[in-house]
C-alpha cells in the first residue's frame, strides 16, 4: 500500500523578500500584492510511520486570472454600479450622491472613454481606461467592487497600464480626490503629485527618459 502524502499550509508569513536588484520597484510591489508568502510542511503516513519535513516557504497566487477586456453598451450600467460601489462613498463624503447628476456624468465619461472591464475569473469586478495621447498617457475610471478590494488586483492592472506607458516612452498622469486611499497605491507605483485643486490631487509617473536622463528620440514606438 503506497504511503499517503499530506501537504499541510502553515501561517501566513511575515517574511519580506529579499530585494532584487534590476526589477522596477512597481514591478516588485505588484509580485506582493499578487502573490502570498506562506510556508508548508510535507507529512508522509504509512502503516508503520509517520514523518514531517519542513517548514518550506513558498508562495501562492492569490488569484488565478486577472484580466481585461473592451466594455460595450450592454455593460453600461454594470459600469456605473461598479462605480457607484467603489466611488460613491468619498462622493458622498463631500457632496452627497444624486443619481442623476452622477448618471449624466457617467454617460458624458462612457461616450468619451473606451473603458475596460476589469476580470477576475471571468467575473466583472472593476473598470479602468488607459489611453496615449501625443504626449502622455491618461490612467482613470478605474474602480474595482469593495469586496474585490486589497486582493492585488489594482497592482496587476495599474502595472500593466505602466508597462504600456513605458513602452512609448511616455509618462502616464492621473488624478484622484484627496481623501480616496488610492492615493497611497499610485504612490507605491513611482506616481508623484504635480499639482492640486480643492478636491484633487494630479499626479504624474515619469517617462524612461526623463528617469534615466536620456533625450528621446522621434523613433516610431513599438507598442
Amino acid at each position: 500500500m503506497r504511503p499517503m502524502v499530506r501537504i499541510e499550509l502553515g501561517a501566513r508569513s511575515d517574511t519580506e523578500p529579499a530585494g532584487m536588484p534590476g526589477i522596477e520597484p512597481y514591478v516588485i510591489q505588484a509580485m506582493k500584492d499578487i502573490f502570498e508568502p506562506c510556508q508548508f510542511t510535507v507529512r508522509t503516513e504509512s502503516k508503520k510511520n509517520a514523518s514531517t519535513v519542513g517548514p518550506y516557504s513558498c508562495c501562492l497566487l492569490k488569484k488565478t486570472k486577472i484580466e481585461t477586456r473592451p466594455m460595450v453598451e450592454s455593460d453600461y450600467e454594470l459600469s456605473y454600479q461598479i462605480k457607484r460601489a467603489a466611488l460613491g462613498p468619498h462622493v458622498a463624503r463631500r457632496w452627497g450622491w444624486d443619481d442623476d447628476i452622477q448618471q449624466r456624468f457617467h454617460r458624458k465619461h462612457w461616450e468619451q472613454r473606451d473603458l475596460l472591464a476589469i476580470c477576475v475569473d471571468g467575473e466583472v469586478v472593476g473598470t479602468v481606461w488607459n489611453e496615449q495621447f501625443c504626449d502622455h498617457w491618461r490612467f482613470g475610471e478605474f474602480y474595482i467592487l469593495p469586496q474585490f478590494q486589497n486582493r492585488g488586483i489594482g497592482s496587476m492592472v495599474l502595472a500593466k497600464a505602466i508597462g504600456a506607458a513605458e513602452r512609448t516612452r511616455l509618462p502616464m498622469r492621473l488624478e484622484y480626490l484627496k481623501w480616496n486611499p488610492v492615493g497611497s497605491l499610485y504612490e507605491r507605483h513611482g506616481f508623484l503629485r504635480t499639482g492640486e485643486n480643492d478636491t484633487h490631487y494630479f499626479m504624474e509617473r515619469k517617462s524612461p527618459d526623463e528617469n534615466t536622463g536620456f533625450q528621446r528620440t522621434n523613433q516610431r514606438p513599438r507598442i
